[in-house]
C-alpha cells in the first residue's frame, strides 16, 4: 500500500483509480521533501484527480479538493502547482469539489425546503470557472451567441496577474470544456496605465 494513499479519500469509500494514487503519491512526496509546504499540506487530501486531454493534443491535471479546504489549498496554491507541473510535466488545474442538486430534486423528510442556490447547475459552474482562474480575478463576462445557437462566453481577467497565467489560458479553456461542456475564451483586461 503506498505512503500516499491517506493523500486521497474518495467520496463513499470508493477505491482510487491508478492515475489519482499517483497524484496523491506525488502530494505526500512534496509535503515530505518541500520545507515551506510540509506543514500546510499536513492535513489535507485531494478527492480526485483527472487527466484530461486539450484540443491541441498536450494534457492537464486537474484535481478535485473538498470544498471546506479549498481555502487552505488557496494558501499554497502557487507554491504546490509549480510543484506538481515540474513532476507532471502538464499543467495543473485546482478546482472544489461541488455538488449540483436537480431542479425536481425529491426533497425527503431529512432536507425539508427549496435547493439551496448554491447548488444550481449555474451556480456551481460559475464557481468552476472563479477556481480554474484562482490567482486572477473574473472582473468581467460576456456571452455572444453565434448564428448556429452555440455560445461562445468571453471573461476578463484581471492584468495582475497576465505574466503568469498567460501561457495557461488554452488549458482553462479546455479543462472547462471538459467539465461543463461550454466554449469559453479568456482575456486580460487591458490595463490602465
Amino acid at each position: 500500500m503506498y505512503a500516499g494513499r491517506k493523500k486521497i479519500i474518495k467520496p463513499r469509500g470508493a477505491e482510487p483509480t491508478a492515475f489519482e494514487m499517483e497524484v496523491a503519491q506525488e502530494i505526500y512526496n512534496i509535503g515530505i521533501s518541500n520545507d515551506a509546504l510540509k506543514a500546510d499540506l499536513r492535513g489535507l487530501h485531494i478527492v480526485g484527480a483527472r487527466d484530461i486531454a486539450l484540443e491541441d493534443g498536450s494534457k492537464a491535471v486537474l484535481l478535485f479538493v473538498p470544498f471546506p479546504q479549498l481555502a487552505e489549498f488557496r494558501k499554497i496554491q502557487k507554491l504546490l502547482v509549480d510543484e506538481l507541473e515540474k513532476k507532471f510535466s502538464k499543467h495543473v488545474v485546482i478546482v472544489a469539489q461541488r455538488t449540483m442538486l436537480k431542479p425536481t430534486c425529491g426533497r425527503s423528510k431529512k432536507h425539508n425546503g427549496p435547493r439551496p442556490v448554491s447548488r444550481t447547475l449555474k451556480s456551481v459552474q460559475e464557481a468552476v470557472l472563479d477556481d480554474l482562474v484562482f490567482p486572477a480575478g473574473i472582473t468581467g463576462k460576456r456571452i455572444r451567441f453565434k448564428v448556429g445557437g452555440s455560445r461562445l462566453m468571453t471573461c476578463k481577467l484581471t492584468a495582475t496577474e497576465a505574466t503568469t497565467l498567460e501561457g495557461k489560458l488554452d488549458t482553462f479553456a479546455g479543462v472547462y470544456k471538459a467539465l461543463t461542456n461550454k466554449d469559453v475564451r479568456f482575456e486580460f483586461e487591458a490595463s490602465s496605465e
